[in-house]
């Protein structure tokens, strides 16, 4: 959440530099995931649908925005790779939300029982 809404604060910088194409729709749908993928998650209601979303915005994000492959300045390329393994990493969290559903105190579990 606390990237989506940093994503909101800067959208002229965002839309300009980090956005693959600078297309302020892609931005703005990419904005949305993060934002809503982000709440559902916080809050455990329609988790793996949250999880799932942001699953996908990760794996384009992996590869348009945070490819460090053919950088070829030092410091660039390594805070680039700092933010690819950092992603895989969430990407890998995402991903065992989708699997295992929401936790126990999440708004898909109220009401059941363990």
């Amino acid at each position: 959440l606390q990237f989506g809404m940093g994503h909101l604060q800067n959208s002229a910088y965002m839309i300009q530099n980090m956005t693959p194409m600078q297309s302020p729709a892609l931005y703005w749908i990419a904005t949305a995931v993060i934002l809503l993928g982000g709440l559902s998650l916080l809050l455990g209601w329609f988790a793996r649908i949250g999880a799932l979303a942001l699953s996908g915005f990760l794996v384009v994000t992996l590869f348009t925005v945070h490819n460090y492959f053919g950088i070829e300045d030092a410091g660039m390329k390594m805070m680039q790779m700092v933010n690819f393994v950092k992603n895989t990493g969430l990407l890998g969290a995402c991903l065992m939300i989708v699997v295992a559903g929401a936790g126990p105190l999440s708004i898909d579990n109220r009401g059941k029982s363990s």
